[in-house]
């Protein structure tokens, strides 16, 4: 697996405690999904041929991403693990450097069977039970989340997987941040600012104004 010189490595390392851990040379990139930074892998030594996401940071802005990530799914972990929050992928490895020794670079996680995310769907074809079948699973997720303490943030269709084998909605992203066609900024990481894009999320399914917003933008 690429590696990259993180000097600022080492000021995640903190987020290790009760995580099982591997080292970059041991991970075996099977796809690249977002050029070097999130990848499908397999990790033989410990998974054997289990196919897995791993998403490393490649700058400081994507380093405190992977840091606010990995503090959500730990919280996540230790949550009742109510139906809506088995919809969210479970942490399975934090990944240490191998030329930074206790520097953390990265994450592993679960990984879902999908074709793509929900952005990459043409929902014009997918009959209304099912899309209104999506818009529950992700309230359901967003309301536990909500529980536990967790704002998931950057609520987008790019940021919804959606599983091939049981055509469940999963939530894939929880490193903060935003998106300005879908975010209001000024309440970005609150309880309303989720609500208030959920509200944008369950129009784009509804083939509303902000689902031909978002198309348009992408052609």
């Amino acid at each position: 697996m690429q590696t990259h010189n993180l000097t600022w490595c080492s000021t995640i390392a903190v987020a290790q405690a009760a995580v099982f851990t591997c080292v970059d040379k041991e991970i075996i990139v099977l796809k690249r999904f977002e050029r070097d930074r999130i990848t499908k892998v397999k990790i033989p030594l410990y998974g054997g041929s289990q196919k897995m996401v791993c998403k490393v940071a490649t700058s400081e802005d994507t380093a405190h991403a992977i840091l606010r990530e990995i503090q959500c799914l730990q919280i996540i972990a230790a949550a009742d693990l109510k139906t809506p929050l088995t919809r969210i992928p479970k942490l399975l490895r934090i990944v240490r450097s191998s030329d930074h020794g206790v520097g953390v670079i990265g994450l592993v996680e679960t990984y879902v069977p999908h074709t793509g995310t929900l952005s990459d769907i043409d929902l014009e074809k997918v009959h209304l039970s099912q899309r209104t079948g999506l818009i529950r699973q992700i309230k359901e997720s967003i309301t536990e989340l909500h529980r536990i303490g967790i704002t998931w943030t950057d609520i987008k269709a790019d940021n919804i997987r959606v599983n091939i084998t049981t055509n469940e909605a999963w939530l894939i992203y929880f490193g903060g941040g935003g998106t300005d066609k879908w975010a209001d900024m000024k309440k970005l990481g609150t309880v309303q600012g989720d609500l208030a894009i959920m509200r944008k999320l369950e129009d784009y399914l509804n083939l509303g104004e902000q689902y031909h917003i978002t198309k348009r933008s992408t052609i």
